[in-house]
This record gives C-alpha cells, structure tokens and sequence, in this order.
C-alpha cells in the first residue's frame, strides 16, 4: 500500500503585486468555458484589489501551491444593508476536484459571517455547471439576477442567518492559513498541467490565420511529398473535422477525447466517400459497412489522436506565445 503524500496550499491575502497572476487565473477560466471576456473590460475590479476589496470593509485572498503559483482565488465584497457579494472565485484546472473550492466558499462563508453579514450574493453563468452544483451544497438559492449579461447569466443567494456551516465541525479550521491533501503520488495533484490545448471555441481574426496557416504548412508538406489531389483533400478534411469536433463537443472542454471520436467519425465517412470515388458500386458497399465501420474505429481512433496532437500542438504554442506577449508587453486596462 503505497503511503500519502501531503500536499499543502497557502492561502493569504492577495496584494496588488498578484494582479497579474490573478488575472491570469480569472481569463484563463472565461476562455476555457468560452465566455466572452476583454483584458481591457472585464474583471476591472481585479486592477486594484487593495482599493475595490480591502479598503471597503471585504477581503481578497489567493491560494499558492507549493511552488509558489497563484492557482486560485477568492473575494468578499461588501454591499451594505449587511449584505456581501462572492466574488471571482476560481481555480486552475490541474487543483479542481480535491476539495479545494468548497474549502474556499466555506471559508468566505465564514468570513462574511464574522463581518456582521446577513446575506452573500453571487453572480455566476449556467455554463458552470460544477461551481453551480458546490453553491447548492452549500445552501445557496437561485434568484433573479439584477442585471444579467453574457457572462453572468445566473445568480445566488444566501441567507447567512439560516443555515450554519456545512461539512466543518470547527469554523477555526477555515481560518487556517494553510490547506492541505493527502494523495497516493504527487505527481498527481499540484504540479502545473493546464487545461488541454485544442481549438478553442471562440474563432478570432489570429485563430482563423494560425488555421489558414496550418493548412498551408499541410498543403506545402503533401505537395513536397507528390501526395495525389484526392489524398490531400481526405487529409485536409479530416483535419478540418478533427479541429471542428475539439471545437464543439464537450463544450471545448475534452479536445483529446472529441478528437478520437471525431476521427472515428471522419475515418468511416471518408473511407466510404472514397469508395465511391473510385467506382465500387452502392450495393457491394453496403454489406460491408458494419466490417467498414471496426476498421474505422480502430484507424479512427489512431488517426483521430494523432491529428488531434497535431491540432492541439499549434494551439499550444500559439498559447505560450501570446502569453510570452502579454508579459512583455501588458495591456493597459480601464480604471475601474
């Protein structure tokens, strides 16, 4: 039996020396769920966490991993009347699933409560279909958003008067500046992975060139290569619908699993447009077509992931560099 490994997280105020990671944190889930966002628009709270959260009353806090990455965050916004409102509470995807969000939402929670509030709100959007189901855990209602928008759509209530702490035997435990959990290995929890590179859902101007680009770059290497007119344009079809598929199932969350059914799909579609492309008769092929479709399914399946690697990389370092970018070069955002 293979012993545990603690894995600890710090937890502490945020300053205005993490608005970077924090934003960083913040768009990265927007673009990840396909939520509309500006660098320059949106989430301008974030440009001066001291000011928008510390200096009226609330609290901002960030959590870091063991290697010093700001992985998630947290803020408490006060509204008057004893009300408060939760704000961007979000994590990186690599340190979602081990209980570190209700952690943080039970100890906000528990901070609001301690400031004397009588209600949290909170405002959120539908496609968040996980953070919704840990806000109902925690005894927060559905109401009537104030101004609902694009990107929030939805929004929360509760009563801090009727419903003690769930989950947490002692409320000084969520004081703590620390959080930990154990697991088997520790590779397997805490270490930076991000989200898994594919087409993004969102098509842009710079999206549709770097796709342009690829097929150019495909188009370049068959020609080299003499590979004949109809083997390209399989090829370049099945890349198309490979790139489609991460686009467009599991609401561009599982690139690497959209792609092998894709190339499934792709496989028995082409193979079967080949077949007529090169004479063989409807009847003959429809005895085969249950033989055709394994023989998909395995090539398929192969293909599929192999394309979809191809995709994902360009994407990847597509990512690396426009982050490289906005480093180099920041965005100048509007006052809040």
């Amino acid at each position: 039996m293979s012993s545990l490994t603690p894995i600890t997280y710090q937890i502490r105020p945020a300053t205005n020396e993490d608005v970077a990671a924090v934003k960083d944190v913040f768009f990265l889930t927007l673009e990840e769920f396909g939520l509309p966002a500006s660098r320059e628009t949106t989430g301008t709270d974030l440009n001066d966490l001291e000011t928008n959260y510390f200096k009226s009353g609330g609290t901002f806090e960030v959590v870091v991993s063991p290697d010093g990455r700001i992985v998630g965050s947290v803020g408490l916004r006060l509204l008057g009347d004893r009300r408060a409102e939760l704000c961007k509470l979000y994590l990186r995807p690599e340190v979602r699933g081990i209980g570190l969000g209700s952690f943080l939402l039970r100890r906000t929670i528990q901070r609001a409560r301690e400031l004397g509030c009588e209600e949290v709100r909170l405002l959120t959007h539908s496609v968040l279909r996980d953070a919704a189901r840990l806000y109902q855990r925690q005894g927060f209602t559905a109401v009537q958003p104030e101004h609902p928008s694009t990107r929030c759509d939805r929004a929360y209530s509760l009563r801090l008067d009727a419903r003690p702490i769930s989950e947490e035997p002692d409320a000084s435990a969520l004081s703590s500046t620390g959080w930990t959990v154990y697991v088997t290995s520790p590779w397997r929890v805490g270490l930076p992975r991000g989200k898994e590179a594919g087409v993004p859902r969102q098509f842009g101007v710079g999206t549709a060139l770097l796709m342009m680009t690829m097929f150019a770059i495909l188009f370049a290497v068959l020609r080299s290569l003499n590979v004949p007119a109809l083997a390209f344009a399989i090829i370049a079809l099945f890349f198309l619908g490979v790139g489609a598929g991460q686009a467009l199932l599991f609401h561009g969350r599982r690139p690497r699993r959209a792609s092998i059914i894709m190339g499934i799909v792709m496989t028995f579609i082409l193979s079967i447009f080949k077949a007529f492309f090169n004479g063989v008769p409807g009847p003959e092929i429809l005895p085969s077509l249950a033989l055709l479709f394994c023989a998909a399914c395995f090539g398929g399946i192969i293909y599929g992931y192999v394309a979809g690697v191809l995709i994902g990389s360009v994407f990847l370092v597509s990512d690396k560099l426009r982050d490289a970018y906005r480093r180099r070069f920041p965005p100048k955002d509007e006052e809040p």
